[in-house]
């Protein structure tokens, strides 16, 4: 995590991906400060990721943008990014903007992933893409880069994902990002997608 403390410091630029970083606003007299969280895209799919959370100081409701200032928005959570540099920024119902903060997606190799599609919400669940592994750890990840499952997976149980999280609630309609890592070391990855 990395934290900027002093008006000097207006800019700071992260490359690395799954981050939590913090937004500081001294320029209304006080303080916004913000979580961000990215996840990296696939080479040419744009499925990366920003989320903006855990927003305090300044004056709710706040907006929200990715490009600078140009456009904001209500919704904190920006998905399926293309690999490239965004300007994210913060603004409260005053008009208060935060630091210029610099976001680098990077570019994940997703060649051999594969997409799976099931309807938690009446009963189904999505069997683990695996063939005659007795263990195997799984993580799951939805598009704004927060983990939502994991699981080490022994003698085939359990052998699928109800689509809910850690906290017990389904996960959120939408696409999700697997990796399954065997005990030989090889690694297994793609999409899983939540339908209702």
């Amino acid at each position: 995590q990395n934290t900027n403390t002093t008006d000097s410091i207006r800019e700071h630029t992260t490359k690395q991906s799954n981050t939590t970083q913090t937004i500081i606003n001294d320029l209304c007299g006080g303080l916004i400060t913000a979580q961000i969280n990215q996840a990296p895209t696939c080479n040419n799919q744009g499925t990366g990721s920003i989320e903006i959370h855990s927003v305090s100081g300044g004056a709710s409701p706040y907006e929200f943008s990715i490009d600078g200032g140009e456009t904001f928005h209500k919704g904190s959570t920006f998905g399926f990014l293309e690999s490239k540099l965004y300007t994210i920024i913060i603004k409260d119902k005053n008009g208060c903007v935060s630091k210029i903060y610099k976001s680098q997606i990077e570019i994940k190799n997703c060649d051999n992933a594969k997409e799976y599609v099931f309807n938690p919400y009446i009963g189904e669940t999505w069997t683990f893409p695996v063939e005659d592994q007795k263990q195997f750890k799984i993580a799951i990840i939805n598009r704004e880069g927060r983990l939502v499952f994991q699981s080490i997976i022994a003698n085939g149980f359990p052998a699928a994902w109800d689509g809910k999280d850690m906290s017990n609630g389904f996960s959120e309609v939408g696409l999700h990002y697997f990796v399954i890592e065997f005990e030989d070391g090889s690694v297994k990855e793609g999409y899983v997608t939540i339908i209702m």
